[in-house]
């Protein structure tokens, strides 16, 4: 540090000594900032809209959470509907594959 508390070293001056920007360096800074973006795009472009789609479907899935957790609950009880059930059963026809077929050896079965 110098005598009025600014880096001496080049690095040191670049990284805190407050300025402000030129419009180089801010064009520039954009630039490679787009050109990460783009190269970015190029090596995940397949993985990249998938995983946005799948963050947009689970935020919906959680606001539709929240608001199952506040719908609903009001003082009806749900009575399940019972069928009565015949005391007998008509019994199934049997199929082709349940009859006995003939069998390939010559001992009786």
């Amino acid at each position: 540090m110098d005598d009025e508390g600014r880096p001496t070293k080049f690095w040191a001056r670049m990284l805190f000594q407050p300025r402000q920007l030129t419009q180089t360096e801010w064009r520039l800074g954009l630039a490679v900032v787009g050109i990460t973006l783009l190269l970015t795009w190029l090596i995940y472009w397949t993985f990249i809209p998938r995983l946005i789609a799948d963050a947009m479907l689970g935020m919906i899935n959680v606001i539709a959470w929240i608001i199952g957790l506040f719908s609903g609950g009001g003082g009806q009880e749900v009575v399940p509907v019972l069928t009565p059930v015949p005391d007998v059963l008509p019994s199934p026809s049997p199929s082709p594959s349940m009859l006995p077929s003939p069998s390939p050896s010559p001992l009786p079965r």
